[in-house]
């Protein structure tokens, strides 16, 4: 149940992390990949997630969603997103989860330089993971994100800033904190396409405050923590994970139009899990060693 619950919150951290880092400069529409809105075009992606934990496949699962050119509120062009299916598959079984996807009311997103890019209210928990690690992939390539000013193939940038995220809810995630470095390059240039690397890191220097001193020491060597949440385990009880997490995105671009053509993101998580912790997160019951990796790929249907 914890691990389900750790891989499942892991991107909902992330773009918390972007959020605060691309709020910090205007964004730049940038010449190479432009994004360029028809008014009605409609298209669809597959998103696909595979998770595994301490290295043994638990599931993946595949989500197709449609979008639709739209207006937003300030008349700005943004793309309305639907979830129209979801499968999952697992060691035991394959479910079918269309009416979970199509319970989720339809949220708009933007690669416009006046438009949004913002998690929508989850009120699907079993959505929680598409809808995020869709969002942070047009994140990735979001002008926003700076990365639409780079020019040429081998041109880079690193983020002077980190990014700090706090996802926790007051339920589920009591204590929820991250901190990211964020470098972008270019890492090639077609007639047709750009190819663009976006990679979140552990940073440098130490950016967060962690619940207790030990926890600050490194789960991998010369590796900086950058990760800490706690859930509730039962009366009085808790259990928390720290450590490092990263991820990398790499994405083809469309230089006519800027749409996002396909993608592919890994995350990785090595974290330390104490589990049945006291109201001090002390006296824990055992603590063990635990790595969430998750492979996506998001394509756009032909």
């Amino acid at each position: 149940m914890i691990q389900n619950k750790a891989s499942f919150l892991t991107f909902l951290i992330i773009l918390a992390a972007c959020s605060v880092t691309i709020a910090q400069d205007k964004p730049i529409a940038g010449k190479l990949f432009p994004r360029k809105y028809k008014m009605g075009d409609v298209y669809r992606y597959r998103l696909t997630t595979e998770q595994l934990y301490n290295g043994k496949w638990n599931s993946t699962s595949v989500v197709e969603l449609e979008l639709k050119v739209v207006a937003d509120s300030a008349g700005h062009p943004a793309d309305e997103v639907r979830s129209i299916s979801k499968l999952v598959y697992t060691p035991k079984d394959t479910t079918v989860a269309n009416a979970e996807a199509l319970s989720v009311k339809p949220y708009q997103i933007s690669l416009h330089t006046e438009g949004k890019l913002e998690i929508p209210k989850i009120e699907v928990p079993g959505m929680t993971g598409p809808i995020t690690d869709f969002i942070t992939f047009f994140v990735a390539i979001s002008p926003a994100s700076r990365i639409t000013t780079l020019e040429k193939a081998g041109d880079s940038l690193i983020r002077q800033e980190t990014a700090r995220g706090n996802f926790a809810n007051g339920k589920t995630i009591l204590v929820g904190d991250d901190c990211l470095a964020i470098k972008a390059y270019i890492t090639g240039i077609t007639q047709k396409e750009v190819f663009v690397r976006t990679a979140f890191l552990p940073p440098a220097a130490t950016c967060l405050t962690f619940l207790l001193e030990d926890m600050n020491k490194p789960v991998t060597r010369g590796v900086l923590n950058n990760f800490q949440m706690v859930q509730p385990a039962g009366v009085d009880k808790f259990n928390v994970q720290y450590g490092n997490e990263e991820f990398t995105i790499n994405s083809a671009v469309a230089r006519e139009d800027g749409k996002l053509l396909s993608a592919s993101m890994s995350n990785t998580l090595q974290l330390s899990l104490r589990m049945q912790c006291n109201k001090e997160y002390k006296d824990c019951k055992m603590e063990v060693p635990f790595h969430i990796q998750r492979n996506l790929k998001l394509e756009l249907f032909p």
